[in-house]
């Protein structure tokens, strides 16, 4: 399952240390959204501020918050990543799948959002959040869409010390999801 390997894709980005950025997240590449990624059909506003940086080998797209986060001690790197895949299965067939495979894939895993969401564009989708431990105790928030062939999971990771300053803005992108 896209989502649950995606987590694990998080976790293996997440860092305990800052992250050095690749380049700036373009302010303007399309009419709708701020990063458009023609190849693999999607279209993100990533979050302002955050750039495009180094990421999980299977994400399409990773935006970072530019400085790491010291909330709960250890520098992290705060990060958002895209990834997309072709599947078979819809969208509910996910969303089961999801729940089964998320909690053997942390360390302390505890779900803490698991909501079926329409975003602006219509779409429908379905929310994810959990708490895991990695040296500290992180905080996720994943979005997952399914349309024929194709899943995009967009998951933002911070520890979850400061969860409640990040995830307006963490929200607010992955809601921008377009298809293009």
């Amino acid at each position: 399952m896209l989502a649950a390997l995606a987590l694990l894709g998080v976790l293996a980005g997440c860092s305990g240390g800052p992250a050095e950025p690749d380049q700036a997240a373009p302010d303007q590449a399309g009419p709708s959204v701020g990063y458009r990624d023609e190849t693999n059909g999607f279209g993100i506003d990533p979050p302002q501020g955050w750039r495009i940086g180094a990421g999980p080998e299977q994400a399409a797209v990773t935006f970072l918050l530019p400085a790491p986060d010291t909330s709960a001690g250890p520098p992290v790197t705060v990060t958002m990543n895209v990834v997309t895949a072709a599947t078979e299965d819809d969208l509910a067939t996910t969303v089961t799948q999801t729940r089964q495979q998320l909690p053997a894939l942390a360390p302390g895993y505890h779900p803490v959002v698991d909501e079926a969401v329409t975003l602006p564009s219509g779409l429908p989708g379905h929310l994810f959040g959990s708490t895991f431990t990695q040296q500290i105790t992180m905080r996720n928030l994943q979005l997952v869409v399914v349309v024929p062939g194709k899943i995009y999971v967009v998951t933002a990771t911070t520890p979850d010390a400061s969860f409640p300053r990040h995830e307006p803005v963490i929200r607010k992108s992955m809601m921008s999801l377009v298809l293009l």
